[in-house]
């Protein structure tokens, strides 16, 4: 697929997508029901047929400290992660279908350094606060109000940074491709694509 990177978000929220929602999360709010409040998500319109969850930013959010966002198709996206630890493995398909980055904020920096937008202080002054979102107390003792004041000061963090000059992005998927010895090499098909294609 072929898109243009428009921007970038700083702090992202993390909107969670139905499926895992029901799947994932749901499984564990049926053993505790403060599970997403203890754990540093939102509930959105709960307890109604548009009920949806997002998880709040900070040092825990999936998404991490930035997501770089290149409107397509697929709603495929770049992003931070808060498991480095999955760095070291030689396949990396652990997400749910986007891309994290192992330098993300050197990523970003680059981006906007080129766009004529990054600013240092800012963005090192929002990864402070950012770093500073902690809910872990609230899983031994639980307390509304605390989590109340700790929501809305991670929810004001995000913060959306548009390019005045996309830049253009270019993603590949191959499971056959010709080594440099010119036979074939048989790759692995993760997200089962082949497998759509001869059904």
């Amino acid at each position: 697929q072929s898109a243009y990177i428009t921007y970038l978000v700083f702090a992202p929220h993390w909107l969670v997508p139905a499926r895992i929602k029901r799947e994932e999360l749901d499984v564990e709010r049926a053993k505790d029901a403060l599970y997403y409040e203890k754990t540093g998500y939102d509930l959105v319109d709960p307890g109604t047929p548009r009920e949806s969850v997002r998880q709040l930013p900070g040092p825990t959010n999936s998404l991490g400290f930035v997501k770089i966002i290149f409107p397509n198709e697929h709603s495929v996206f770049m992003h931070d992660t808060p498991a480095k630890g999955l760095f070291q493995y030689p396949v990396r398909t652990f997400s749910h279908g986007c891309m994290r980055l192992e330098q993300p904020v050197e990523m970003a920096r680059t981006l906007l350094t080129l766009d004529g937008q990054w600013d240092a202080d800012k963005y090192e002054e929002l990864k402070k606060q950012w770093d500073e979102i902690d809910f872990t107390p609230l899983q031994a003792a639980f307390d509304r109000a605390a989590y109340e004041t700790l929501r809305r000061t991670a929810a004001g963090l995000e913060e959306s940074v548009v390019l005045r000059k996309p830049i253009p992005v270019h993603v590949e998927y191959y499971t056959v491709r010709v080594g440099e010895d010119g036979h074939a090499q048989f790759l692995a098909d993760p997200y089962r694509h082949d497998e759509r294609r001869l059904r």
